[in-house]
């Protein structure tokens, strides 16, 4: 009996797991980060680095390209794997990938995983403006407030701002 399994099955078809996990590591090259189950975190994990021995360790950028297009189809991924991730990863040889279990999901109970990239930094999106200083100005001073309104180049759909209202910044996450 053999209790050594070679490949985790995921309980899908071999074209709906090659799929998937292809757009696991897509959107984890992408976004840098990712929420998925546990069983699904395994095998984007090991693709992932399968791709990043593909940027580090390819003989030219011609057949690295090529090879990362057959792999991933996803021009964009492509080319982020190779500008950023193959400078940040130059001198590594494993650990490309943190992996936190975040705990079970509230609908099935399945064990859900948060896969973040070595080296990414969370940038926080949208300003939180604090309680007891900002009252104390509105009150002090209205009419400065009303004119720093006016100029924010924020638009309507979006309530995502960075930095301060005055030189605001829509942040997205698709924005990368």
């Amino acid at each position: 009996m053999n209790s050594k399994r070679s490949i985790n099955k995921i309980g899908v078809k071999k074209s709906h797991r090659d799929a998937m996990s292809k757009n696991l590591v897509n959107d984890l090259i992408i976004y840098e980060y990712i929420t998925t189950t546990k069983a699904k975190a395994v095998t984007a994990k090991s693709m992932y680095d399968k791709v990043i021995s593909i940027v580090k360790n390819g003989k030219d950028a011609r057949n690295k390209e090529l090879q990362l297009e057959s792999v991933l189809s996803n021009n964009i991924a492509v080319k982020k794997l190779l500008e950023v991730y193959g400078k940040r990863f130059e001198k590594a040889n494993s650990g490309f990938v943190n992996r936190y279990i975040i705990g079970p999901r509230k609908g099935d109970g399945a064990v859900m995983v948060k896969l973040i990239v070595k080296g990414y930094v969370h940038k926080e999106i949208g300003k939180k403006v604090s309680t007891s200083s900002s009252k104390q100005k509105v009150q002090a001073e209205p009419s400065k407030v009303s004119n720093d309104l006016s100029n924010t180049n924020v638009t309507k759909s979006s309530s995502q701002v960075v930095g301060n209202l005055s030189g605001g910044k829509v942040k997205t996450r698709a924005g990368i």
